[in-house]
């Protein structure tokens, strides 16, 4: 009935020709504000990150001291591995880190202390040569960073992987670990990762850069929505609803906020595909 005022000249056409315009004009908020009921509010990527980096830390922070109190096996590795650090000059800078901070780095005592500080030295170097692409360097102190983490486990615990160091790192993980995932996170709605890989990715996570993973994840969801809608104009909504409407899209949208969030987004999307269909 309304199709056929609506063909028709007059004041009932109009009216109704209108409301319809209007109900379109409309979409796009109804979209965005669908997003933000599922997603939460828009969050700055990097200071939300910092901010989960420093609540790791603090939950992770008895396992550190359990470590810094740990006695330390010597052993050829650790000593093979201290005189490396030495050539590469980092030994020298983890000892003057930890004299700032007040400890003896010469105190057999603060052996644990020294070696935290020289994997984080050696993790800050991986990732300068990661931001520069320095990909061989990258890959050297990477490997040097897992090295010494191991042996700081084995040191401590017996056995490279257990122990309260390898429990306090899961916890807290490294500035670089989220930089991978926000890596990930923003990776997260490309075509090309299937479902499957991101739940393996998001598995493979530790507490915080879960965290930092979920909110790169949805700040990429944002940037699909905000792209259409800039570069397709006033048929944005179409260009977010093909975007999303996809079975492996709208399983990653649940992977990420949850069944029944996912529902109201998608119930949101749905019923503006039949919009579409009546205009």
């Amino acid at each position: 009935d309304a199709a056929r005022i609506a063909r028709n000249r007059g004041d009932g056409g109009e009216m109704i020709i209108d409301a319809l315009q209007r109900r379109k004009a409309g979409a796009m908020s109804r979209i965005n504000a669908a997003m933000d009921d599922t997603l939460g509010a828009p969050a700055n990527v990097p200071e939300s990150v910092e901010n989960i980096r420093q609540w790791a830390n603090t939950i992770a922070r008895p396992m550190y001291d359990q470590f810094y109190q740990s006695p330390v096996q010597a052993s050829p590795s650790l000593t093979k591995l201290l005189e490396r650090a030495d050539a590469d000059g980092l030994l020298g800078a983890a000892k003057k880190r930890l004299s700032f901070k007040g400890f003896d780095p010469e105190d057999q005592a603060n052996m644990p202390r020294l070696l935290d500080q020289l994997k984080k030295l050696a993790d800050d170097k991986a990732g300068a040569a990661r931001r520069a692409g320095e990909r061989e360097t990258f890959a050297d102190y990477s490997r040097f960073a897992r090295e010494i983490r191991d042996e700081a486990d084995r040191a401590t615990s017996g056995v490279a992987g257990l122990g309260p160091y390898a429990e306090a790192r899961r916890m807290a993980g490294t500035g670089m670990q989220y930089e991978d995932a926000v890596d990930l996170g923003r990776d997260a709605f490309r075509k090309s990762l299937s479902p499957d890989q991101m739940r393996a990715d998001m598995q493979r996570l530790g507490p915080g850069q879960r965290g930092a993973y979920d909110l790169a994840a949805r700040d990429s969801l944002r940037h699909v929505a905000r792209n259409a809608s800039s570069n397709f104009g006033p048929t944005g909504d179409n260009a977010i609803r093909r975007a999303l409407g996809a079975d492996n899209a709208r399983e990653k949208v649940e992977i990420l906020a949850g069944p029944q969030r996912s529902r109201q987004l998608m119930r949101r999307l749905d019923a503006e595909t039949e919009f579409a269909r009546t205009q």
